[in-house]
């Protein structure tokens, strides 16, 4: 055969081989695709099953043990609200009631019915205070059955929680599903072992065979293009077309085994891909069946918003009765004073009665002196013009002295209370 031949012959078989394994190449490479969507796949089941556990022991331990149960139900609303807020609620509006009963028995002294400022709407001290805000403590009281109904559908709802997911989400769907999926995928299985494991090292072994059979063919197909490309009268030519002339004898031999190992490789894909359909089908079941149980969730999730409503409801109401039991304190300590106030007031007004009556007193003394005084000083005064007036030339007497007026005025004034 000549060069040409030889070469001809050699890319015929090399593109023989490369059409014959470029399907098988495709097929592997689909194959392989697959597992790493398959692994995918199981990681993230996996990544799901734990993020699920996680959240179930959130959900039951933290927010319905702790939060819910301890801190709100047993705590907040059974013993602060329930308990001690109604006892303060009582116990203010007693007060303020108690002190409003004290300012209505208090009379109004200072509305005398026989003056004219009489005001018969005034009678007590009572009458100066809205009777409004003795029903605002009263009106929180009247409330409290329906808090009391709030809680109890809380606390029913909660237990109702509780078991479903004690007995239902935790004990059966979820140890159910998570033991089917840890069993379907267990990678000591055999079924794993051979799809994981197994399987793959074959593919890989096979397609290295493969590479091998291409490897040979190409480096025979450069042997025979250096061969057309060398003088034949060249002592390089003769013994390269011996080991070419040997390999293309052998080309039929490479073919077949070619053949027969891509053969093995199909017949290894329908294996694979048998097994491996049957995994994807059943993951994409575990698929659906994890978003069941994460609907089951959502479902837990409505209820924490139900119970978040009514919390709120309960909130808004207890920070309303501290504002007003902190408003009836204030109105509570304000009617003390004024109570008392208005005692000091009536105090104040005797004492300035008193002093009103002292200084009557002192003023009756002054005139009654006054008066005493003045007639000894006219006795003198008549005495004095008797004795010398006539003596006295009128423009040398000044006229006041001719005159009989007292020397005093006296004008005063005291309040009456």
């Amino acid at each position: 055969m000549s060069s040409q031949d030889y070469l001809n012959n050699a890319r015929k078989s090399l593109v023989e081989a490369q059409v014959v394994s470029q399907e098988t190449n495709i097929n592997i490479k689909n194959i392989k695709d697959r597992l790493t969507e398959l692994e995918k796949s199981i990681g993230k089941g996996k990544f799901i099953r734990k993020s699920l556990e996680k959240q179930v022991q959130f959900l039951r331990n933290n927010i319905l043990r702790d939060f819910i149960e301890r801190r709100l139900i047993n705590k907040e609303w059974s013993q602060v609200i329930l308990i001690d807020m109604v006892r303060d609620l009582h116990h203010w509006n007693a007060l303020i009631r108690n002190q409003a009963e004290v300012l209505e028995n208090t009379k109004n002294v200072l509305n005398d019915p026989s003056k004219k400022t009489f005001d018969n709407e005034f009678q007590t001290l009572g009458s100066f205070i809205s009777q409004d805000n003795l029903n605002i403590l009263e009106a929180r009281l009247n409330e409290i059955p329906n808090i009391e109904l709030h809680i109890d559908t809380i606390k029913h709802q909660y237990q109702i929680m509780v078991n479903k997911i004690d007995t239902e989400l935790i004990k059966k769907d979820m140890q159910d599903l998570f033991l089917k999926f840890e069993k379907t995928f267990d990678q000591d299985s055999d079924e794993m072992q051979k799809l994981l494991l197994k399987y793959p090292t074959e593919l890989k072994e096979l397609e290295c065979d493969i590479v091998n059979y291409l490897s040979s063919l190409t480096h025979h197909y450069e042997q025979c293009q250096l061969l057309c490309d060398i003088d034949e009268f060249s002592p390089d030519f003769k013994e390269l077309s011996e080991i070419i002339k040997a390999d293309n004898n052998e080309l039929h031999i490479i073919s077949e085994s070619l053949e027969e190992t891509v053969k093995n490789i199909n017949g290894r894909i329908n294996s694979v891909s048998k097994l491996l359909a049957n995994k994807e089908k059943e993951s994409l079941e575990y698929k659906k069946l994890f978003k069941d149980l994460l609907k089951k969730f959502k479902t837990n999730h409505e209820y924490l918003l139900i119970f978040k409503e009514i919390a709120e409801i309960i909130e808004k109401f207890k920070n309303t009765c501290i504002q007003d039991m902190s408003y009836i304190e204030d109105l509570y300590h304000f009617y003390q004073n004024f109570e008392s106030s208005y005692q000091n007031m009536l105090q104040e007004i005797n004492r300035r009665k008193q002093v009103a009556k002292e200084m009557q007193k002192i003023l009756d003394d002054c005139e009654s002196q006054l008066k005493a005084l003045s007639l000894k000083d006219k006795v003198c005064r008549e005495q004095f013009l008797n004795e010398n007036g006539k003596y006295l030339p009128e423009n040398i007497l000044p006229a006041e002295m001719q005159s009989s007026k007292p020397l005093y005025s006296l004008e005063y004034s005291i309040n009456k209370y």
